[in-house]
């Protein structure tokens, strides 16, 4: 065997085995991610919309120490209310007042239905080879917490919780490793060499993903300008789309564009690549969640068809 064929073995056996010791669980985009899809969302919304909108954050049982949060922070001239909705449902992984099924349940909060922490609501992933079963209830979901958001007569709390969700869960549904896989947990198991990454040189195929949209703190007016510089590069997309369909556009990437190249190391080409790929799923999504808030913000019979 040459020794380079020897070294590339040798490497995907440590990363295999690094993967199966160090891969967190799949999140999506990182904090920096959904932050700017939630302002391209406000950008986009007409006054009424924005009002409506934090006026049911505001209902959130966790909306109190939001507001004391973003009181500190430099925000963007977006509304903190809806910046914080749309990183709480990863933020609350970390959260020891809400527990996972494998874990002793937490004391019951107020305004809470109940206090897991659904990781498996993040993602659907359905594997294109056929030889791992699905997982994850994102498809399944999403419609269930776009209605609960939507109806009126729901407690405030309730739907201000289904909101956040929603609100997050649309951001991940454009994540491609959210939604197709190879058998590999959307990528959490393939390790790879990036050498132009700080993360110590190697890191997932997933967090890859996660990291492209900017630091995690990404805030202020370096996110605002971020999201109006990204608008103004890409077209939005066509209105109408349903969560089936963004998802059925993440798999076809994950198949066609982020598996493929993909070898030992992440290339300086590849990066840019994904990068300008990650920057469109972005701003679907931004947009995308604007024109969703519209329609059940304005009551009108459109709700229904928009969270098929």
């Amino acid at each position: 065997m040459k020794a380079n064929e020897l070294r590339r073995g040798r490497f995907r056996l440590a990363a295999f085995c690094a993967a199966l010791l160090l891969a967190p669980p799949a999140m999506a985009w990182n904090a920096a991610g959904h932050r700017i899809i939630a302002t391209i969302a406000w950008e986009q919304s007409d006054a009424q919309t924005r009002d409506a909108v934090d006026a049911l954050l505001s209902q959130h049982p966790d909306a109190g120490r939001w507001n004391r949060k973003g009181a500190d922070s430099d925000h963007s001239s977006a509304s903190s209310l809806w910046l914080a909705a749309s990183t709480w449902p990863d933020e609350i992984r970390q959260d020891s007042r809400f527990y996972d099924p494998d874990e002793k349940p937490t004391p019951q909060q107020p305004g809470f239905p109940d206090m897991l922490r659904h990781r498996d609501w993040h993602y659907a992933d359905r594997p294109d080879n056929g030889n791992c079963p699905p997982g994850g209830q994102l498809e399944s979901q999403w419609p269930v917490l776009a209605e609960m958001a939507r109806d009126a007569k729901q407690d405030p709390a309730r739907r201000a919780l289904a909101l956040s969700w929603a609100i997050h869960l649309l951001g991940d549904a454009h994540q491609p490793l959210h939604a197709g896989t190879r058998c590999d947990r959307g990528g959490n198991l393939l390790l790879l060499a990036t050498p132009s990454h700080p993360r110590f040189g190697q890191m997932s195929l997933h967090a890859f993903w996660d990291d492209l949209p900017g630091p995690p703190w990404l805030s202020g007016t370096a996110l605002e300008e971020t999201a109006q510089r990204w608008q103004r590069e890409i077209p939005p997309p066509a209105p109408g789309a349903t969560v089936r369909k963004w998802l059925e556009e993440s798999r076809t990437l994950a198949r066609e564009r982020v598996y493929e190249g993909i070898d030992e190391e992440i290339s300086a080409a590849v990066q840019e690549r994904a990068a300008a790929l990650a920057r469109q799923r972005i701003v679907y999504a931004g947009y995308r969640l604007a024109e969703w808030l519209r329609v059940i913000t304005e009551g009108k019979s459109r709700a229904a068809k928009a969270s098929d």
